[in-house]
């Protein structure tokens, strides 16, 4: 693996940028449950991993088969509940409910102090999913949710997962070689890449699977997948 790397013809990086291996993950398990987190969560603590602006919680997490988690808010939040593995059976303190399944995002508003509940519906595999967190300062904030279906079929292009008027989040499957590019909506704001799976050269930097980079200070950023059927996720969110 490191023979390819020597050999690829990599560009040199442009923008300010701090990488997060994915083997530095802060790590929470428990007998039914693990978490994975970019940044700082729970009682899990590291000063290299502060949030990142307005993204206060990147989680890989994963849940044992019938198991359930409980999550409560402390700040006024949009959350994405994106399913890698399995479905996920969602609930919540305000009364929306509903299955979550691959290839679909759920996405929410939750109000300081609301609770949600995260269920595995099988009786014998576990489930993996994102938990992402974008902190809403916005004085007009109105609790809402909503889940829609995304489609793989569509590739080399990034897809709209979620979009407001202070943050978005778009996602892609790449084959080998293909290239894309993003321009950010707001230069004021900072730009978080996540790789789903497969290998990427991103702004001149190699994201391999699960790893990620929080960029800032820039108008548009260039990447390129180094393998097949690579699938990165982009988040703009303030850099606050």
């Amino acid at each position: 693996m490191f023979t390819l790397f020597r050999n690829i013809n990599k560009t040199t990086p442009k923008n300010p940028a701090k990488i997060h291996k994915s083997e530095m993950r802060g790590k929470m398990e428990t007998d039914i449950f693990k978490c994975l987190s970019v940044f700082n969560f729970g009682n899990n603590y590291d000063e290299s991993r502060k949030p990142f602006g307005a993204l206060k919680v990147f989680n890989e997490e994963t849940l044992s088969a019938g198991e359930s988690v409980t999550m409560t808010i402390r700040e006024n939040t949009d959350i994405l509940l994106l399913p890698l593995l399995g479905s996920i059976d969602y609930m919540d303190t305000l009364g929306n409910q509903g299955i979550i399944n691959t290839e679909e995002i759920r996405i929410f508003s939750a109000q300081k102090n609301m609770a949600f509940d995260l269920v595995n519906p099988y009786e014998g595999e576990p489930i993996n999913y994102l938990q992402i967190w974008i902190s809403n300062k916005r004085e007009d904030f109105a609790p809402f949710s909503f889940q829609h279906k995304f489609d793989f079929s569509t590739r080399n292009q990034l897809m709209p997962l979620y979009e407001s008027s202070f943050a978005s989040c778009r996602m892609g499957i790449y084959g080998r070689r293909n290239e894309g590019n993003y321009t950010m909506a707001d230069k004021q704001n900072g730009l978080f890449a996540f790789v789903i799976s497969g290998t990427f050269e991103f702004d001149g930097r190699i994201l391999e699977h699960r790893d990620s980079v929080s960029t800032w200070k820039i108008n548009r950023v260039s990447f390129r997948a180094l393998s097949e059927n690579a699938v990165i996720l982009l988040i703009e969110v303030p850099s606050f």
